[in-house]
């Protein structure tokens, strides 16, 4: 009856462990180069790893950061229902600050939704510049959500555009940090409960001898 019971408590430890849960999602930036034009080209986000969130997500906010010497012009516009409020006032300390809404109920699975616009200034030769977005966040329930921020580095040159270092796509590292990284912890915690329960079931059965 012991080893029964015994046996018992390992399966819901396991499956305590196994299904611990945590709520992840990322926003993922990128460029196609087949579509870089001279002195203009878009970065599109794209809402990804969301699966762990079981009713979706239908809004997402953050912070566009450029240099405004490089560029002339940065804009936000939503896609696929997507609607965006970007704030592109000069001097204002929530520049770059947006907001993304869906007007077609949550979502649940990757999708684009929205792409930044961006316009080089005249002359510009030789220049290394970045594109980052920070402050990546959704919520779910009463939850907030956070993702990594995504950094995209380009190299101007004759008003050409080249991309030479893109982090945006970093979806892994996200979902590593968000949710392996709890459930690396949980098993962890199973495997030490285990073992003390191993070593008191053998100590009993010692002592009964």
């Amino acid at each position: 009856m012991q080893k029964k019971k015994f046996f018992l408590i390992i399966i819901v430890l396991v499956i305590l462990g196994i299904n611990t849960n945590v709520l992840a999602f990322d926003l993922t930036a990128y460029i196609d180069s087949k579509k870089l034009d001279q002195k203009q080209f878009q970065i599109s986000l794209q809402v990804s790893d969301i699966d762990a969130n079981p009713e979706g997500i239908n809004a997402v906010s953050g912070k566009i950061v450029y240099d405004s010497n490089v560029f002339d012009i940065v804009s936000l516009t939503g896609t696929n229902n997507w609607s965006a409020i970007y704030n592109d006032e000069e001097g204002n300390e929530n520049r770059g600050k947006f907001i993304l809404i869906t007007t077609s109920g949550n979502i649940t699975e990757e999708t684009d939704i929205a792409y930044i616009s961006l316009k080089l200034k005249s002359n510009l030769n030789n220049v290394k510049t970045q594109i980052k977005i920070e402050q990546i966040q959704t919520s779910y329930q009463s939850e907030k959500i956070e993702a990594d921020d995504k950094t995209i580095n380009i190299e101007i040159n004759d008003n050409n555009i080249n991309i030479i270092e893109n982090k945006s796509n970093e979806n892994v590292t996200n979902k590593f940090n968000g949710y392996t990284i709890f459930t690396i912890i949980s098993i962890a915690i199973v495997l030490v409960t285990l073992i003390v329960l191993i070593i008191k079931y053998k100590e009993k059965r010692t002592n009964e001898k």
